[in-house]
């Protein structure tokens, strides 16, 4: 797909290219009309890396939870299962109380019957 394919899909439009090679940095611009300007939009970041995920997530109004998952081998070819890192990290009260991070790695195989 293409930034064009992107587009045609939604309405929401991002200035980088989601499926090239590497990595690389950007915004989806998100419409937002207001009184002074029908034109005007909202700049989400976003950061694209090939064969992973990096997020944000807000659980509750005091719990945040940054996470980061990596594909280290795909299944396919002569490789029977895929490998994962994934890195996460959670504090509470906007970590001012506490915050645990944790480590792991996931392993998993697609059958297919």
């Amino acid at each position: 797909m293409s930034k064009t394919d992107f587009a045609a899909m939604s309405r929401l439009s991002a200035d980088i290219d989601l499926f090239a090679e590497g990595k690389a940095t950007g915004f989806v611009r998100v419409p937002h009309s207001v009184h002074r300007s029908a034109y005007g939009w909202i700049p989400i970041p976003i950061v694209r890396i090939k064969n992973g995920q990096i997020g944000i997530h807000r659980n509750n109004n005091r719990t945040i939870e940054f996470f980061g998952q990596y594909s280290i081998l795909r299944q396919g070819g002569g490789t029977p299962v895929d490998v994962s890192a994934l890195a996460t990290i959670e504090g509470t009260n906007n970590f001012r109380d506490s915050y645990s991070p944790a480590l792991g790695a996931i392993i998993s195989r697609t059958v297919r019957a």
